[in-house]
């Protein structure tokens, strides 16, 4: 059994491997147990084990890394927006708070990685969106 601490965005998670078998691999985030398919160079499907707790959506399958436009902020992580704190034309400032994306059941303050205006705001509140994928364009 192995454990990490990782830290995605701001967000501290211990992960836990407790094994690897036939591809399979049983793990625990946080203290929810999960059953993770392991292949190579690809992202992996998420099952979630009977006692885990089920009032969550299973993630959408991942296709491959979005490709990021010039200036954008991207996601991290896999997750869904829970709400969007600027607009287009807006002023902001490195550091500031542009949305919140909710992944494995925690709330992420997605902030502005530079200072500038906003272009672009590519997601709105409940969409689903995949690690890599652009969330807002500063210029």
């Amino acid at each position: 059994m192995k454990t990490y601490h990782i830290n995605i965005a701001g967000t501290d998670y211990e992960v836990t491997v407790k094994g690897i078998n036939d591809g399979k691999a049983e793990v625990n985030v946080n203290g929810v147990d999960y059953s993770v398919d392991v292949q190579d160079d690809s992202p992996a499907p998420v099952q979630r084990k009977k006692n885990a707790p089920v009032n969550t959506p299973a993630p959408a399958p991942v296709t491959g890394p979005a490709k990021a436009a010039p200036g954008a902020v991207v996601s991290p992580l896999p997750g869904t927006i829970l709400s969007v704190s600027v607009t287009v034309g807006q002023e902001v400032t490195r550091g500031q708070k542009l949305l919140v994306l909710e992944a494995m059941k925690i709330e992420n303050d997605i902030l502005a990685d530079k200072s500038g205006t906003i272009k672009q705001v590519l997601v709105k509140q409940g969409d689903t969106v995949q690690e890599g994928q652009s969330l807002i364009v500063i210029g």
